[in-house]
């Protein structure tokens, strides 16, 4: 009799323990479609915020945030629609008139009239909306900047275009194409501030082993050059030493927060980028996809895990789909594997000239080209 009662006594703990589990799965999805619903919301894009609000109170129903939007959004979709009803009997009404109007008229101003409706009506549908002449002018816009090199300009211009045209895929491409770039100049500039740094360690190593006596620096180079080559040596390697902290510390704080768990993640038959993107609203952290990656990233994956570090889930979520990640300053890079491998090319250039000596014209002894006739070869003497 007392298994009996211990054995419910543990059955009921773990059906407590799991529903417990349960609930908390359910809140951090219910907040992660809380947070896309609302970016719609502002977007005014009313009709899926409502889809993303139904389905965050789906998994959690006490979500009183997701309910209230939800509710504003279902008064604005009314408001929408009775606009649109009024706009529409308005001009049902204006339509009745003028017809009104034509039969009153004689046959023949009926038929120009008509003629001209329907020369204005074509006009019309060949027109662009206001909308779509903004858009195509902010990418034309874009396109000269990038071709100027104001790569920032150039992706404020496209973020501009996005909110004229929301999903417009062509938009999209260009404006992670220009994202791309801009990572790629920081990235190149970093590379080359340490290709700097270097060859300053490398002139006072040069410093440091000439000797004092003899020949020194100020005899081979000249007193001038030399004290412009350790003040300009010293000012660069200071700079550029501060800079390579900074980095190293923004990067170490980002490796940080990798490190940092998340309780549950379950997603079924859903794309590598929509999951990246669920981490970025519920992380704060910013992902940059390489642009060679993108095909790879609509694979479809079902995962479900809990109590796991980012870093770790990331390594689960990239590799069926043959993509890794790399950690940069203040950014997480996802690209190929293979790409991701290579690392960054680093192009150091030394400058050598004042290192090297005159050389002299030394004497030889002349000699001549002949040819020989009967096998047509040349010779040397």
């Amino acid at each position: 009799m007392i298994d009996d009662k211990a054995e419910a006594k543990r059955i009921a703990e773990e059906l407590a323990e799991l529903k417990y589990r349960q609930r908390k799965k359910n809140e951090i999805l219910s907040k992660g479609y809380y947070k896309i619903a609302v970016n719609y919301y502002k977007k005014k894009q009313y009709k899926e915020a409502v889809s993303e609000f139904q389905k965050a109170l789906g998994f959690d129903p006490s979500n009183s945030k997701a309910a209230k939007y939800l509710k504003k959004s279902h008064e604005k979709l009314e408001k929408n629609r009775a606009k649109m009803h009024r706009d529409l009997i308005r001009e049902e009404r204006k339509r009745d008139t003028e017809m009104a109007k034509t039969m009153r008229m004689t046959e023949e101003e009926g038929a120009q009239l008509k003629a001209r409706r329907e020369r204005e009506l074509k006009d019309k549908v060949k027109m662009p909306s206001e909308a779509a002449l903004m858009r195509d002018q902010l990418l034309e816009e874009s396109h000269e900047l990038y071709d100027n090199g104001n790569y920032r300009a150039a992706e404020e211009a496209l973020n501009m275009a996005l909110e004229y045209a929301p999903f417009d895929e062509e938009l999209i491409y260009y404006r992670e194409k220009t994202r791309n770039t801009i990572v790629e100049r920081k990235v190149k500039h970093m590379s080359m501030a340490k290709s700097l740094e270097e060859m300053t360690r490398l002139a006072e190593v040069d410093e440091a082993t000439v000797p004092t006596s003899g020949q020194g620096m100020e005899e081979r180079y000249g007193d001038r050059r030399a004290s412009s080559a350790k003040r300009v040596g010293a000012q660069s390697a200071t700079a550029k030493q501060e800079e390579v902290q900074k980095v190293s510390s923004d990067r170490e704080n980002l490796k940080d927060r990798l490190k940092e768990r998340i309780a549950e993640i379950d997603f079924t038959d859903a794309s590598i980028k929509d999951v990246i993107k669920f981490l970025v609203d519920l992380t704060g952290l910013n992902f940059v996809m390489d642009e060679g990656a993108m095909p790879n990233a609509e694979r479809k994956i079902s995962v479900s895990l809990r109590d796991m570090p980012i870093s770790e889930l990331l390594d689960i979520v990239l590799y069926p789909a043959q993509l890794d990640y790399d950690v940069k300053d203040n950014y997480i890079l996802v690209a190929s594997a293979a790409r991701i491998e290579q690392g960054d090319m680093v192009v150091k250039v030394y400058d050598v000239q004042d290192l090297v000596g005159t050389v002299k014209d030394y004497p030889a002894e002349q000699f001549d080209t002949s040819v020989t006739s009967s096998k047509n070869k040349s010779s040397l003497k």
